[in-house]
């Protein structure tokens, strides 16, 4: 292992120190102290290590580091001063505090491929992630769980697998989780119910299968809940009839079964509720809505998601222009969408913007187009 000659000289300086006073005055060989001072790096800089050495801001540089070796940096649209000796925050899409420690990372649709290195768990002053809209592949790493400062973790439109890591429900102070559009299989995690401070959950489109966790309607604070087009069973929790706040849940292209719980009347902030695609029985509480027909409306598969669809089917990441495309602003801010007074698609002219593929069947859905 390399070692920048600063690190080496800080560790063996404490390491001779060590040597000395538990030799009492004895000097130890070079070879003891060579192995001395690999032993104090190499713990160092362990992602696990319960009590790093490192100054913060070094931890925090060898965490960027490793990102940058895991996520084939290089290949990077913009790597802007990294590796390089200039302050952290002249990295691209890194923001730091007044101590230069890391608490904003934004490397959205910049060409990341490989994997998520598991040191970022070690950002410890973070408040936002963005890592959405790259070619990432492999596990969520559970290290992430320990950014108990973060606010805002994106991770969606990326080709993620394996199952949502339970330490993801020790995000305290969480307020925006999106792992949507990746490739994640497993269930969702109960713990996930103990994010008590979030408001946005985004888990759509992926390969999830089982219960709905009734946890779930412990997010208090919850606006916003996105599980369509997974794979999940069984019926709806009737505890999601606790998310007073709640205005947008989608549950549609999934396996759920049983009834639309009664429970679910008591969301009277809800505006968009999709359920098409599931094996349901009963009719739905007419509470729900002004009229059946109306619900019909609400909970078929609606426009934004077959833009959504679209997108994907056509080489979206690699559009001439996707302004605002996958993200939360409205249809209509979407590059080259026209709408009308019922955000309803109504134009959709995208001309010599580099689109690829083939036009799913979904378009024909947008049935004001």
């Amino acid at each position: 292992m390399q070692f920048s000659k600063g690190l080496a000289a800080v560790v063996l300086l404490a390491a001779l120190v060590l040597t000395g006073l538990a030799g009492c005055g004895s000097v130890a060989t070079m070879p003891d102290i060579d192995a001395t001072v690999e032993a104090r790096v190499q713990e160092t800089l362990s992602p696990n290590s319960a009590a790093p050495a490192l100054p913060t801001v070094e931890t925090n540089r060898a965490a960027l580091v490793a990102l940058y070796n895991s996520a084939n940096g290089t290949e990077w649209t913009n790597d802007e001063n990294w590796l390089t000796g200039e302050p952290l925050s002249n990295w691209y899409g890194v923001i730091t505090n007044d101590d230069g420690r890391v608490i904003e990372l934004d490397l959205e649709e910049n060409n990341l491929t490989g994997t998520i290195a598991p040191e970022l768990g070690n950002l410890s002053n973070l408040h936002s992630l963005w890592l959405d809209k790259n070619q990432l592949t492999g596990p969520i790493p559970p290290e992430l769980g320990n950014l108990s400062n973060v606010v805002n973790l994106d991770l969606d439109s990326n080709q993620l697998t394996g199952s949502i890591p339970p330490e993801l429900g020790n995000l305290s102070n969480v307020k925006r989780l999106e792992m949507d559009d990746n490739k994640l299989t497993g269930t969702i995690p109960a713990e996930l119910g103990n994010l008590l401070q979030v408001e946005d959950l985004e888990l759509a489109r992926n390969q999830l299968t089982g219960f709905i966790p009734l946890e779930l309607g412990n997010l208090s604070t919850l606006t916003e809940l996105y599980l369509e087009g997974n794979q999940l069973s069984g019926s709806i929790p009737p505890e999601l009839g606790n998310l007073h706040n709640l205005q947008a849940l989608t549950l549609g292209r999934n396996q759920l079964t049983g009834t639309v719980p009664q429970e679910l009347c008591n969301l009277t902030a809800l505006s968009f509720f999709e359920l098409e695609g599931n094996q349901l029985t009963g009719a739905i509480p007419p509470e729900l809505c002004e009229s059946p027909d109306k619900m019909v409306q609400e909970t078929g598969q609606g426009d934004r998601e077959v833009l959504v669809e679209f997108y994907h089917a056509t080489g979206g990441p690699q559009w001439a222009n996707n302004e605002n495309w996958l993200s939360n602003e409205p249809i209509l801010d979407w590059y080259g969408v026209h709408t009308d007074q019922n955000d309803r698609v109504i134009y959709l002219p995208l001309v010599g913007n580099n689109l690829t593929g083939a036009i799913p069947p979904e378009l024909a859905k947008l049935s004001a187009l």
